[in-house]
């Protein structure tokens, strides 16, 4: 980065450059870069390791063809290994991690825990580190949130789309963004290819406001299905 700074190379360029780390093997992640010791496990599995205190927690549908491909990517961007996943459909780590989060709304848009919402960041901090804590809980977290805005916020801990951050803040553009994500996320299933019934329960579900606790065992009880396979 200091060398980009110092000589006239063109956002577009470095960003071209950066985005050439997402075609690089998952196994190579893995074993010659910081993310791989963290994740752990097979890129299409979510993880149970404890999230630090500078993690985003990110909560995704691992039923879903779409988010298992998205969250490879943001896998491969994840230079820094801040991003620890979780799997929707375990409702034991779901309440006693996002309470507050029902379950029909996390089966409709991503759910991201931004850094020390787990880990109380700053709460214990004195003097003036502590003042400058609070100000930045005030502003920038740590919160629980879903959709474009979760995805957003997720971007800062991603090196690679640093330069793409200002764009999505321009007025406007985040209305665009929203309305595109939830008419993807609603159709997901529709978009992508699957099989035994998953298609036609999520479809039903993703078209309710709530859920009832029958839906809700069916859909745990096909994913726990799904992972023992």
């Amino acid at each position: 980065l200091g060398i980009y700074a110092m000589i006239e190379v063109g956002w577009f360029s470095f960003y071209t450059i950066a985005l050439y780390g997402v075609w690089i093997p998952d196994a190579w992640w893995r074993r010659y870069f910081g993310p791989g010791r963290k994740h752990g496990g097979p890129i299409d599995e979510p993880e149970s390791v404890a999230a630090g205190p500078h993690d985003y927690v990110v909560y995704f549908d691992t039923l879903c063809p779409i988010c298992r491909k998205s969250r490879a990517w943001l896998q491969r961007l994840d230079w820094g290994g801040r991003l620890v996943f979780r799997d929707i459909h375990d409702r034991e780590t779901m309440e006693r991690e996002v309470p507050g989060v029902p379950y029909a709304r996390a089966l409709k848009e991503i759910i991201v825990a931004t850094p020390g919402w787990h880990a109380g960041v700053g709460i214990r901090d004195s003097g003036f580190r502590g003042i400058l804590n609070r100000v930045r809980r005030l502003f920038v977290g740590p919160k629980v949130l879903g959709g474009f805005e979760a995805l957003r916020r997720t971007a800062w801990a991603l090196p690679a789309l640093w330069i793409a951050l200002p764009i999505l803040y321009i007025p406007l553009v985040p209305t665009v963004a929203r309305f595109v994500y939830r008419a993807v996320a609603r159709n997901r299933y529709r978009l992508a290819a699957c099989h035994d019934g998953t298609c036609e329960l999520h479809l039903r579900a993703l078209s309710k406001a709530n859920l009832d606790e029958e839906e809700i065992r069916r859909i745990v009880a096909q994913a726990r299905r799904g992972r023992t396979l």
